[in-house]
């Protein structure tokens, strides 16, 4: 049995934002205390356009209660046909998730530095990498 071997690009068209929920606290009450949580929250794909959706939540608490959902939808591009579940190995590797969802929390980071600064008169800067797929050295 021989093993093709299959080139894949996914390339993104486009970044939504979806939701943004913001709640101002008090900056005076626990300034120094802010807690980030982000996560992938969905995918499908659309095997007819070729098309990858990726949705992820990005949430921040501390002197403000803020979340935030984008989607980012991305092209296949394959010789191959694809199922969900097999488009959904992408995942598995932390590599390939970074690489998939960095624009994605980048556009978030973006925002969060917005509203932050508008309400705090100085901009939460959060890194644009998903949670808990650092290196652990």
């Amino acid at each position: 049995m021989s093993n093709n071997i299959v080139n894949v690009k996914i390339e993104l068209l486009e970044v939504k934002l979806m939701e943004v929920h913001f709640n101002f606290i008090d900056a005076k009450q626990d300034s120094n205390e802010v807690e980030r949580k982000n996560s992938i929250e969905d995918y499908s794909y659309d095997k007819e356009n070729n098309f990858l959706y990726v949705q992820v939540k990005d949430t921040v608490t501390g002197p403000f209660n803020f979340e935030i959902i984008v989607r980012g939808i991305y092209e296949v591009l394959s010789d191959a046909e694809f199922s969900e579940s097999e488009i959904g190995t992408v995942f598995d590797e932390i590599e390939q998730k970074n690489k998939l969802t960095y624009p994605l929390f980048a556009e978030s980071a973006l925002i969060i530095g917005q509203l932050s600064g508008k309400s705090l008169g100085i901009p939460l800067i959060v890194k644009p990498q998903l949670e808990n797929t650092t290196n652990n050295k």
